[in-house]
C-alpha cells in the first residue's frame, strides 16, 4: 500500500568541501519533484507527499536518516544531476542500509542518462527517464494494484533477471497546459534564506516559471530531457501562475528555467505583453535559454 511519498532532490553544496573556492551556496527550487507532486496529488489526492532538499539542510544525511526511521515513506523518490552523482550513491546507500524494505525509484537528468549504472549498482528499483509526471503517476497506480515494482512501464527501466530492461518510451506530454502548477506549499521559502538562485538573488524571494518544454537547437552539451520539439504554455496559464505567487505568496522575482523562451518569438512576445499589462512591478529574470540571436527590437522593448 502506497500512502507516503518522500521526494529527495539531491544537490552538490560545493561550500561543504573542504578549500573550496565557492563561498556562497546556490541552487533552486525543486521544481521537478513539486510537478510531480502536484500530478500525484491531481490523481491520488489522500497520498501524504513530502519534499527534501539537500541544500537546505546542515546535515543532509543525518536528516534523511531521521526521516525514513521516524516517518518511514512507502516509496522514496530520488532525483539529481550528474554533477551530485556521489551524493546520489551516499543517499541511496543510506536508505538501503537502514531501510531495505523501502523501493526507491530515480529520475532526472543523472538517472535518465545513467540508468544502467544506477539498476546494476542496485541504487534504486526503477529509473523514470525524461519527463516524469504521468510515468510517476503510473508507477503508483500500478504499486496500488500490484503491490510489486512493475518491470513494463513505459518510460522506465529496470533490473529483471540481472539484466537491464529499458521499457518503451513515454511519448511526451503534448499539451503541458492540463498539467497543474507546481506544488510550492510542499516546500518552506524560508530554508533558502541564503541560498541564491541561478540569478543570483535570494531563493527565499523568488519563484521559478516553466513556460515550455524543449528546443529545437542542438546544442552538444544539452541534456535533451525535453526533446527537440518546443512545447508551450499558454499566455494565460502562465500568468495565472504567476499571479498565485504574487498575491499568495508576495513574490516579486521570477526565473524562467525554458530550455529556450524565446522560440517561437510571436508566443514569447505574447507572454511578455500580458505579463506588462498584468503584473507590472515584477523581475523577470532568464538564467537559461534565452537566444540572443532570435532577439529583435520589438522582444527588447517588451523586456
Amino acid at each position: 500500500m502506497i500512502n507516503k511519498v518522500l521526494l529527495i532532490d539531491i544537490d552538490n553544496d560545493k561550500t561543504r568541501i573542504p578549500d573550496s573556492q565557492l563561498r556562497s551556496r546556490w541552487s533552486h527550487h525543486p521544481i521537478g519533484l513539486m510537478y510531480l507532486a502536484s500530478s500525484l496529488h491531481k490523481q491520488y489526492p489522500d497520498i501524504e507527499v513530502s519534499i527534501f532538499h539537500t541544500i537546505t539542510s546542515s546535515d543532509p544525511y543525518e536528516r534523511i536518516n531521521h526521516l525514513i526511521k521516524e516517518n518511514p515513506p512507502d516509496l522514496v523518490g530520488l532525483r539529481a544531476l550528474s554533477i551530485a552523482q556521489k551524493e546520489f550513491k551516499q543517499i541511496s546507500g543510506i536508505i538501503r542500509k537502514n531501510r531495505p524494505d523501502i523501493p526507491i525509484a530515480a529520475g532526472g537528468p543523472y538517472p535518465s542518462s545513467s540508468y544502467d549504472d544506477i539498476l546494476k549498482l542496485s541504487l534504486a528499483d526503477l529509473v523514470v527517464i525524461g519527463e516524469g509526471e504521468l510515468t510517476f503517476t503510473d508507477l503508483i497506480q500500478r504499486l496500488l494494484s500490484d503491490g510489486t515494482m512493475p518491470d513494463d512501464l513505459p518510460g522506465t527501466a529496470v533490473l529483471k533477471n540481472h539484466q537491464v530492461k529499458l521499457n518503451a518510451p513515454r511519448p511526451p506530454i503534448d499539451d503541458i497546459d492540463l498539467l497543474p502548477f507546481p506544488d510550492y506549499n510542499l516546500i518552506n521559502l524560508k530554508a533558502y534564506e541564503g541560498i541564491s538562485n541561478h540569478a543570483f538573488q535570494n531563493s527565499a524571494e523568488s519563484a521559478i516559471i516553466c513556460g515550455s518544454r524543449g528546443c529545437p537547437y542542438r546544442c552538444f552539451y544539452c541534456h535533451q530531457l525535453f526533446g527537440k520539439k518546443v512545447r508551450r504554455r499558454s499566455a494565460e496559464n502562465i500568468i495565472a501562475e504567476m499571479e498565485e505567487h504574487y498575491y499568495k505568496r508576495n513574490i516579486r522575482n521570477f526565473l524562467f528555467v525554458d530550455d529556450i523562451f524565446n522560440v517561437p518569438a510571436k508566443e514569447a512576445k505574447k507572454i511578455l505583453r500580458d505579463i506588462h499589462h498584468k503584473l507590472p512591478d515584477i523581475h523577470l529574470n532568464f538564467p537559461n535559454g534565452l537566444r540572443a540571436d532570435q532577439i529583435d527590437d520589438e522582444m527588447i522593448d517588451f523586456l
